[in-house]
């Protein structure tokens, strides 16, 4: 569920818990992910290839736990599923802290590429987590 949003930086929150998107196809340099690989430190994240849809990457960097979520393709209709997925992937984080979450999908590239936003958001609202929405 959404109990919050905010506009700004998110790695400004007090939660625990940073959510974003990863794509399957393993080129995750660029957007929110590519920040997240080459200024917090997650490097693992920044040519995966071959992870399935609905996988779930994770690392806690100075105490604060980055959760990637593959959710999308880069091809066409790449992001059809993109709404369970990520319903799926966040009432199944083994965890009951609050987190925070960028828009995912909602940015220049994933509407240029089709990401049905609404839905999306809706995931956000009916899963099991406490989120913070964050917008830029």
């Amino acid at each position: 569920m959404i109990i919050n949003r905010k506009e700004g930086d998110i790695f400004t929150t007090k939660d625990k818990h940073i959510i974003f998107a990863l794509n399957t196809d393993g080129l995750n340099d660029s957007g929110f992910a590519g920040v997240v690989a080459k200024k917090r430190g997650f490097t693992e994240i920044l040519n995966t290839g071959g992870n399935q849809l609905g996988e779930v990457l994770h690392k806690t960097i100075d105490g604060i736990t980055y959760w990637g979520i593959v959710c999308h393709s880069l091809k066409l209709n790449g992001w059809s599923k993109s709404p369970e997925i990520i319903r799926k992937a966040l009432d199944e984080m083994p965890f009951e802290d609050d987190a925070s979450i960028v828009g995912i999908g909602s940015g220049p590239v994933g509407l240029f590429q089709g990401a049905p936003w609404r839905e999306i958001e809706q995931s956000f609202k009916d899963c099991n987590k406490r989120l913070t929405l964050w917008a830029r």
